[in-house]
């Protein structure tokens, strides 16, 4: 499969996602054991990975339409350097051994947000660095580089740093969030820029529009559910 017709502003968003992924990957794993390490109930070890993945059922509606009306590239850059610093705190606190589970699990639940805004956003940008005819390309070597960053580099690398020390894998996301952020950083300001609208509706309206369109697309309803 040739490289698309993309440049370097493709190139710089496929990074900038591959790295992220890689540490949302490492700390999908690394959470579930922070908590065991911290306690035995199997509920409460579970909650670590629910808490993460729980703002995608509340959030990722608002999250869609809210990404359409701001900047997506600096949106992204901020919301990569909040959960780097997110991250930075929760690896001291397991470093000098204050870390909790209700602490743990404010992290993650934050940390969840915030990827439901990044990854919509950086989907979304995706239009402004690929010509037309190459966009299904682009889609899915992106969604691809998540998958296997997320799902299957990550976990594993995430295991044997908890291993070695259980503060390297809290530490190595943060700095995989700073990294995508400085990456994205150098992309041109025109990037994600959102569309001019001359009338802006409400998001109620505007998100309900959208689940309408996609319940009536069958391959993608069968897909979402």
């Amino acid at each position: 499969m040739r490289q698309p017709r993309s440049g370097r502003g493709f190139r710089t968003l496929w990074a900038a996602t591959a790295v992220s992924n890689v540490g949302d990957g490492v700390v999908l794993a690394a959470g579930p054991l922070l908590v065991a390490s911290l306690t035995d109930d199997p509920a409460l070890i579970a909650g670590a990975a629910f808490a993460q993945q729980l703002p995608w059922l509340l959030f990722s509606l608002l999250s869609g339409a809210w990404v359409d009306r701001l900047d997506k590239r600096r949106l992204v850059v901020r919301v990569d350097l909040l959960r780097g610093l997110i991250l930075a705190l929760l690896t001291v606190s397991v470093a000098t051994g204050t870390v909790s589970v209700p602490l743990i699990y404010l992290a993650f639940f934050l940390l969840g947000t915030a990827e439901t805004l990044a990854d919509t956003a950086a989907i979304s940008m995706i239009p402004a660095v690929v010509p037309q005819d190459r966009l299904p390309t682009a889609n899915a070597r992106l969604i691809g580089t998540h998958i296997l960053a997320n799902q299957l580099v990550g976990p594993p690398l995430g295991a044997w740093l908890f291993v070695a020390a259980a503060a390297y894998p809290f530490g190595l996301n943060a700095v995989t969030f700073v990294a995508s952020a400085a990456l994205l950083a150098t992309l041109p300001r025109h990037v994600g820029r959102p569309a001019e609208a001359t009338e802006r509706r409400p998001l109620r309206q505007e998100i309900g529009e959208g689940v309408r369109w996609l319940w009536h697309h069958r391959v993608l309803r069968m897909l979402a559910v």
